[in-house]
């Protein structure tokens, strides 16, 4: 069934529209027409079964049917990213989103390639905004991924709560490390944050920031890995674990 995403002040009554660009998608290239099936997701814990009851080039309008909450799991999973490059920065989001994260908090690392100018920050967290729509509506969560500004290393790391278990990946050999898949066993805060390092890897500075702050470094095999590649490696392996955590206190 065709997913689309609504805002939550806009889905509100039993009948609503969806938005113009998804209007022009659902009538042009979906070809839908009245009395099409839908799903509509507001990003808040809502699916919302709806019925077209008109639809034209310009607008399209459904009926409510039926609606079914999921609330936010009480164990998730959240990802401190750099800014990387555009490709893979697009790329490891639409992967994070796939992935179940709840949060997704940007860094501006000491060693990162890439810096946003202020003037351009609102229009880049816009045009992210819109991938972690699509990529919802693709692999059908519920909830939309809470998108943090661009911060500092150590203001990001001020930002988690008490107890939120940060989890980093070391190419420093002098830096105690375990096994990704042993820390994932032993998942014990309410959010759980994957966090990575820009293509130059994090400094000493920063090393020493994240293990002042209580975050765990996890080694993740001998070969180096691209931040994009980290992302999905690292997400995987905690958010399976979550998930068999969740099925066994279901």
């Amino acid at each position: 069934m065709h997913r689309f995403y609504v805002p939550p002040s806009e889905c509100q009554k039993d009948e609503f529209e969806l938005r113009p660009q998804d209007a022009r998608h659902a009538f042009n290239v979906l070809r839908l027409s009245k009395g099409d099936e839908v799903e509509v997701l507001n990003g808040l814990g809502d699916l919302i079964h709806s019925r077209l009851i008109s639809c034209s080039k310009r607008s399209v309008s459904v009926r409510v049917e039926s609606k079914t909450h999921q609330s936010q799991p009480t164990l998730s999973l959240g990802l401190a990213l750099p800014l990387l490059k555009p490709k893979a920065m697009d790329w490891s989001l639409q992967k994070a989103t796939e992935l179940g994260v709840s949060h997704i908090w940007l860094m501006k690392c000491e060693r990162s390639v890439v810096h946003w100018k202020q003037k351009d920050i609102s229009a880049k967290l816009q045009k992210i905004e819109t991938l972690l729509i699509e990529s919802m509506k693709q692999c059908g969560a519920v909830w939309k991924p809470y998108l943090h500004a661009p911060a500092t290393l150590n203001d990001t790391l001020r930002s988690f709560e008490v107890d939120c278990q940060c989890l980093y990946g070391s190419l420093y050999p002098d830096t105690p490390s375990i096994p990704l898949w042993k820390a994932a066993e032993h998942i014990d805060g309410r959010l759980v944050c994957w966090c990575i390092g820009p293509e130059g890897d994090f400094t000493e500075n920063e090393i020493q920031s994240l293990t002042t702050s209580g975050a765990q470094a996890v080694d993740m095999g001998p070969l180096i890995l691209r931040a994009e590649t980290a992302v999905t490696c690292g997400l995987s392996v905690l958010g399976q674990r979550i998930h068999f955590r969740r099925q066994m206190d279901a």
